[in-house]
């Protein structure tokens, strides 16, 4: 247990820590000598869109409405993929898998607008 915990954590660390620095550097191109306000931000913002829009709308999307996850098999069942893995391209699995593809897209335009706005600001006045 305290080794995959221990594992977890330097792993989001490590996964953080790179994100930060290739969206500073790289994709907004910050360059604020000191980039502890930044950093603040960028930790607000990631934390958000990971643990509050990314479970909200995963939840949303397999539970409250199922309905782009039914398409999404419907258009799979019309293509005739399911009966070539049936235990794997299930009406279950096209749900989630389609929730969680939402709201990930939903964190990410999240993040870059939140990225570009408020985080690296020093690079767009």
């Amino acid at each position: 247990m305290v080794n995959t915990g221990t594992d977890y954590v330097v792993f989001m660390l490590l996964t953080m820590t790179v994100s930060f620095f290739l969206n500073r550097r790289w994709v907004f191109a910050a360059r604020q000598a000191r980039p502890s306000g930044q950093v603040a931000r960028f930790l607000i913002t990631t934390i958000s869109a990971s643990w509050g829009i990314q479970l909200a709308l995963t939840q949303f999307f397999s539970s409250v409405w199922p309905g782009p996850g039914l398409e999404a098999f419907a258009v799979l069942s019309g293509l005739g993929i399911p009966p070539m893995a049936p235990g794997i391209v299930t009406q279950p699995a096209a749900i989630k898998t389609t929730a969680f593809g939402l709201a990930t897209m939903a964190s990410m335009a999240w993040n870059f607008i939140l990225y570009r706005t408020w985080v690296f600001t020093a690079a767009h006045p």
